[in-house]
């Protein structure tokens, strides 16, 4: 089967992977708009790649952000455990002349 919009080879797809347009056959007649709409999005996330899926997770459910998050308080930690007193350095010892 070609694809009415670009007349690309599209086989038993619902959409065109080239230019994504539906298949009208593909799309139930007398539905609402919306029931259209919701018909025309699932036919077009068939071809989405993975990455590209809208229905990502959220990213403080991402193991890499938990990572940062460990890694940014152990170094908090470590800076504060072992930070650099303000004490002030100790006085050298008086020279003391030796006269001959």
């Amino acid at each position: 089967m070609l694809c009415k919009k670009c007349e690309n080879e599209i086989g038993d797809a619902k959409a065109c992977p080239k230019c994504g347009a539906i298949r009208e056959d593909t799309l139930q007649e007398g539905g609402s708009s919306e029931q259209l709409s919701e018909q025309a999005t699932d036919a077009f996330m068939d071809y989405l790649p993975y990455e590209f899926d809208m229905k990502k997770k959220p990213v403080y459910k991402k193991w890499w952000f938990w990572l940062i998050i460990v890694l940014l308080i152990l170094g908090m930690l470590g800076a504060i455990l072992s930070g650099e007193r303000n004490d002030p350095p100790p006085e050298p010892p008086p020279i003391e002349e030796v006269v001959d």
